[in-house]
């Protein structure tokens, strides 16, 4: 898995953006109209793409079938979308899967980020851990008690 740090408002914006182009952009031509540096665009690409939402094609961002019909559900339906596309990503799903063993449903947050920095080799596995709990609180997936430093995987 690629390193995403985007957040869910971000992808929803691209995914809004790209719609906007009827279902089509090249990348560069994005950044522009947002004027933005490509760069600043990418992060938020990357994380669409990984959930299924977008494909790139030759430096084109389109929208799948899957990014249309998120874009066209109601804001319950695209939660459980997140919630879907994120226990296909093998690491997720894998992490998903250590919480459901635990006697407790959770994990501290060195253990969550420990995990995330050995599974998906980031360099930066503290903002990476923002953003999947980002996603993951949208999908209501997992809950983070920011008192005791933990995350509590939803029953």
């Amino acid at each position: 898995m690629a390193n995403p740090h985007a957040g869910v408002s971000e992808i929803i914006g691209l995914l809004e953006a790209v719609n906007d182009f009827s279902g089509s952009v090249d990348a560069a031509v994005l950044a522009d109209d947002f004027d933005l540096e490509i760069d600043e665009v990418y992060p938020a690409i990357e994380a669409a793409e990984m959930l299924g939402f977008v494909s790139t094609p030759s430096g084109d961002i389109k929208l799948t079938d899957e990014g249309r019909a998120f874009l066209s559900s109601d804001i319950q339906r695209r939660k459980d979308m997140i919630r879907e596309q994120m226990l296909n990503i093998e690491s997720v799903s894998k992490l998903i899967a250590t919480l459901r063993n635990s006697e407790e449903l959770k994990m501290s947050k060195e253990e969550f980020t420990e995990y995330l920095s050995t599974t998906m080799k980031s360099l930066h596995p503290e903002q990476l851990f923002r953003v999947i709990l980002n996603w993951a609180r949208y999908a209501e997936l997992l809950r983070y008690d920011s008192d005791s430093d933990e995350i509590y995987l939803v029953a």
